[in-house]
């Protein structure tokens, strides 16, 4: 490698280091030796992700699937595969395969550092999960499924170990189920009792997923459970107090939404039409919640032409932007606040979704582009 370049390695591998994914992935086909250091180094890989984060330019792409259903025959089209596709700001969509052998039909889940995870799934039982790098065509299956149905489920990193865990929890009972990438097993976990989530997908921000519990008979209590992914417990961290003490609190529907720049978020929609987003500006300390901003309903109505309760939000941005997904569409629109204090929609993004004669499902996530896999 050194003989096309007169650097020192380790000086070729700190400029390596400052690029872009899209370029280093082209930068594959210099030698086998550059192709090894790009996609097989952990160390690199590492190394990358924590130059962008420090220097802000991680970049994000949302990846959308669409797999296609006959609703009179409850059943997958077997001739038709999973389609994904991805985009970002001022970059053309890409159409990506999932690179696997078997006839499957993945749909995506929740993403984290990079890695998606994604489940081929029934109405009520995961038959497999998978591992997979859009940016690098990494993928690996996750074995041995735990037993079960209708799970919560997220992924997550713990820094300390550089491990990667995928989290099932049971609708009911006393126990959940931890995957560790590093270690390639499952253990089996203790959950809160009496829980009920109001998202299946749990939120990963500060080392712990993240969901918020609702109202039951058994448990009223309104608050986020955070499962710390290094301790492997759950704790509880509280919600904005205006939310907690607010106008129909019972009636309020929250979520833990994915935050760009890595705070925990929250979204909040009453009863009168107000939604709100809040960010936890210094992890676990409750004086921190700070309102990111908030906008009534029937003002998305106007400045996007669709409905609020038809959507659901993919991320919100720390400057306070939220890209809105419709309900089963291939489509997305972002609104934000223009300088003058008017919410705007300030971009509109249409994939590819029809296939002639076929329904389909569709789901979305946001993703870094990075180099990150699993070692073997």
């Amino acid at each position: 490698m050194l003989r096309c370049v007169d650097l020192p390695e380790d000086v070729l591998v700190k400029i390596l280091c400052r690029l872009p994914v899209k370029y280093l992935i082209r930068f594959t086909c210099v030698s086998k030796r550059w192709r090894s250091v790009i996609t097989s180094d952990p160390q690199f890989a590492k190394s990358h992700l924590q130059l962008a984060l420090q220097q802000g330019t991680l970049r994000h792409r949302v990846l959308a699937s669409a797999y296609y259903f006959d609703f009179n025959l409850v059943r997958l089209y077997d001739d038709v595969p999973t389609r994904f596709q991805s985009f970002g700001d001022n970059s053309a969509v890409r159409t990506l395969t999932y690179p696997t052998e078997e006839n499957n039909y993945p749909q995506i889940v929740v993403s984290c550092n990079g890695l998606v995870l994604l489940a081929e799934s029934t109405t009520s039982q995961f038959n497999n999960l998978y591992i997979w790098n859009p940016s690098t065509r990494f993928s690996r299956k996750i074995p041995h499924l735990p037993e079960g149905d209708l799970f919560y489920i997220s992924l997550g990193h713990v820094s300390a170990t550089d491990d990667y865990k995928v989290v099932l929890i049971p609708h009911s009972g006393s126990s959940g189920h931890v995957y560790s990438l590093r270690e390639k097993i499952w253990k089996v976990v203790e959950v809160p009792p009496s829980h009920s989530w109001s998202s299946p997908v749990g939120t990963y921000s500060n080392g712990a997923i993240h969901w918020v519990n609702h109202c039951t008979p058994e448990n009223s209590e309104r608050v986020i459970y955070a499962f710390d992914l290094a301790k492997e417990e759950f704790g509880k961290v509280a919600l904005p107090d205006s939310i907690q003490n607010g106008y129909g609190m019972n009636g309020r529907t929250i979520s833990t939404r994915v935050h760009l720049g890595g705070c925990l978020c929250v979204s909040s929609d009453a009863d009168h039409g107000l939604i709100e987003f809040w960010v936890m500006t210094e992890y676990g300390v409750p004086e921190s919640w700070v309102k990111l901003f908030q906008f009534e309903v029937r003002d998305l109505r106007k400045v996007s032409a669709h409905s609020y309760y038809g959507c659901s939000p993919i991320f919100v941005t720390e400057g306070g932007a939220v890209l809105m997904k419709l309900a089963d569409k291939m489509e997305f629109f972002k609104i934000e606040y223009s300088k003058e204090g008017k919410l705007v929609c300030s971009g509109r993004y249409r994939l590819e979704e029809e296939v002639h004669g076929c329904n389909y499902i569709s789901h979305a996530t946001v993703y870094d582009e990075t180099l990150v896999s699993i070692p073997e």
